[in-house]
């Protein structure tokens, strides 16, 4: 299959254009996180009925028309454990992709196993086995290698292809009302919202401090939370756990 590598605005256009007519599309994020609190988008993914689209988020200061068409109701929008693509979604225009197929819960549904990966799912659908490889990519360099477009574009591919199957099955099964309804949870952007005031339950060890000492470490969590969300860095940059 070809794709098309996307780095200017009138191209980005055309491609949301014909989006408009598709009833389904396949979708997948490229990301980084090593110097951020918030995920930094590199490369966003998407297969409609002919085509592959990878947008290279990184040659646009707006990329509100693109976040805007993928989270226009009417198209379904189809997704591997879609929880780290929310986020990215929510961070930059503050709702999810709906109405959403996440091709993790429907194998779960279908037996599957819980969280199957993608890989995995792809090899049992497909017969596929994914090159590993280029799993850790740093998707910020520029510019990206074909192999890599090749490996992103393919996400999304595979991703169009196991789709009808996998709604079928659970049509036959009268299953997917259970996935709609399990999505639908999974698009409440208060999900991706980290609440300051709620940073100490990922700490670790409280329960051997004193009650003073887990008020001190409470408020100590919820500074380098806040402090970590303003600044865009990682928390521990702020303050490390120990």
């Amino acid at each position: 299959m070809t794709h098309t590598l996307i780095t200017d605005s009138e191209t980005l256009s055309r491609v949301l254009e014909r989006w408009s007519s598709s009833a389904v599309l396949a979708v997948d994020t490229e990301f980084i996180r090593i110097d951020t609190y918030y995920p930094r988008l590199c490369l966003v993914q998407v297969r409609d009925a002919t085509t592959t689209a990878l947008i290279d988020a990184t040659a646009f200061d707006d990329l509100s028309p693109l976040f805007e068409a993928l989270t226009t109701a009417g198209r379904l929008k189809v997704f591997h454990a879609a929880g780290q693509d929310l986020e990215i979604f929510v961070h930059h225009c503050g709702k999810c992709p709906q109405p959403l197929f996440d091709t993790q819960i429907a194998a779960t549904l279908l037996g599957y196993g819980d969280q199957i990966g993608y890989a995995g799912l792809i090899e049992k659908r497909l017969g596929i086995v994914l090159d590993k490889s280029l799993s850790r990519t740093n998707w910020a360099h520029r510019p990206l290698k074909p192999a890599e477009l090749d490996y992103a574009a393919a996400d999304v591919e595979h991703l169009a292809a196991i789709f009808p199957g996998l709604r079928d099955e659970l049509n036959a099964r009268d299953r997917l009302a259970w996935l709609a309804e399990d999505c639908a949870r999974l698009c409440d952007p208060a999900l991706y919202h980290t609440d300051p005031g709620a940073a100490w339950q990922r700490l670790r060890g409280l329960a051997q401090l004193s009650a003073r000492e887990q008020t001190i470490a409470a408020a100590l969590a919820a500074w380098r939370e806040t402090e970590a969300q303003q600044r865009n860095r990682p928390r521990k940059w702020i303050l490390d756990d120990e």
